[in-house]
């Protein structure tokens, strides 16, 4: 394969525009959410156009490291507006660029609430979180609700059973099963 007449016909595809950007005019992958990418296709090699890019002018990258495009232009192969960073930097640039959450809610500091798991901090969608616990407790109120266990069955279904599998039994919610096991004293 001859590299310069390879690299003749990937830059056949990129158009300069006057922000700076050179925009990748080849094959687009059309990705979920938006995300576009473009592909360089070369005697059935497959590259990732700005990546492609940045290699022929810097230089070869290491597989675990990721090519971003400083413009926020998904179709940029501008080598000045590429830099590489980490996979983890790319998720956290991904995560604050977003403005909204899968289902749609706008990413606001205010509605992003912070949580912890593994030692590692992400950040949920306080609406998401709200909305789901509002489908759980219809789920529980669209149940007949049993009487509330003696002490005896209640302790004994503790042993064997999570709160949430008693109280889909009994059609209550979590908090009222710990709340029945702190009236007796189990908790």
């Amino acid at each position: 394969m001859d590299e310069t007449e390879r690299e003749k016909k990937f830059w056949k595809n990129v158009k300069k525009t006057r922000k700076g950007c050179w925009t990748w005019t080849g094959f687009i992958n059309r990705a979920a959410k938006g995300k576009n990418s473009g592909r360089y296709i070369y005697e059935g090699v497959e590259s990732v156009a700005h990546r492609y890019s940045y290699e022929l002018v810097y230089g070869s990258v290491d597989r675990n490291l990721c090519v971003n495009q400083t413009c926020n232009n998904d179709l940029c192969v501008n080598p000045e507006h590429l830099q590489v960073i980490t996979k983890s930097e790319a998720y956290a640039l991904a995560r604050a660029t977003r403005a909204t959450c899968r289902n749609g809610h706008p990413q606001t500091e205010e509605n992003l609430v912070p949580r912890t798991w593994k030692g590692r901090t992400y950040y949920k969608c306080d609406l998401c979180i709200k909305e789901a616990a509002a489908r759980k407790r219809e789920l529980f109120r669209s149940q007949e609700r049993k009487p509330m266990p003696d002490k005896e069955t209640l302790a004994g279904l503790l042993k064997t059973h999570t709160l949430t599998s008693i109280a889909l039994q009994y059609g209550v919610t979590d908090h009222g099963v710990r709340y029945w096991a702190k009236k007796y004293d189990l908790l």
